[in-house]
């Protein structure tokens, strides 16, 4: 069987003993589950279940595999772009090299969040340089940069509204790495 199944299994066999931490992380993904992409298709109502099914396998398999950094809001997202786009076992280890890769988002999602932190600095200098109008008034406003930055780099900027600048932000993202959120971020 494939490792992606052994995770599962792994995961419903230790479930009546797992640690608190394991069983917190698996209450989270289930709140989260519904509230990622709603209205798609492949997570919608009854034609959805399969969909909804398979992401929480891929987060619970996720947890098991990697327990230093677990489950965190924003993971779910990525779990479905990739679930829309390929396999379940593929996507599972898609988004373990997305975790994993430090050209990626190793960081992003640790108790932390200090890359998080990391990268809303480097945007606030960016934006501070290359539009410093609209970061005075930003500021003017107490409108930091980690409020908004946050949810655009934690879900790589899947809650855009036009899908094809979602995919080709994507793009950019797997070919360059994370240095290329700052970029999108101030286009």
């Amino acid at each position: 069987p494939d490792t992606l199944s052994k995770l599962g299994k792994m995961t419903v066999e230790k479930e009546g003993n797992a640690d608190a931490e394991y069983i917190l992380s698996i209450r989270q993904i289930m709140l989260d589950i519904n509230r990622t992409f709603p209205l798609h298709v492949m997570f919608s109502g009854k034609a959805g279940a399969r969909g909804r099914s398979m992401l929480t396998h891929i987060l619970a398999a996720y947890v098991r595999y990697n327990p230093k950094v677990g489950y965190c809001q924003g993971m779910s997202y990525i779990a479905a772009v990739l679930l829309m786009n390929m396999s379940e076992e593929d996507a599972f280890w898609c988004l373990a090299s997305l975790f994993e890769r430090s050209k990626f988002l190793v960081g992003l999602f640790d108790d932390s969040l200090w890359k998080v932190q990391q990268q809303a600095k480097i945007f606030q200098e960016l934006l501070s340089h290359h539009l410093p109008k609209l970061a005075a008034h930003l500021e003017s406003l107490h409108i930091f940069s980690l409020l908004y930055v946050t949810p655009w780099f934690m879900c790589l900027f899947t809650s855009l509204p036009c899908w094809d600048t979602v995919l080709s932000i994507w793009d950019l993202m797997l070919f360059e790495g994370i240095t290329s959120f700052c970029r999108v971020g101030i286009a």
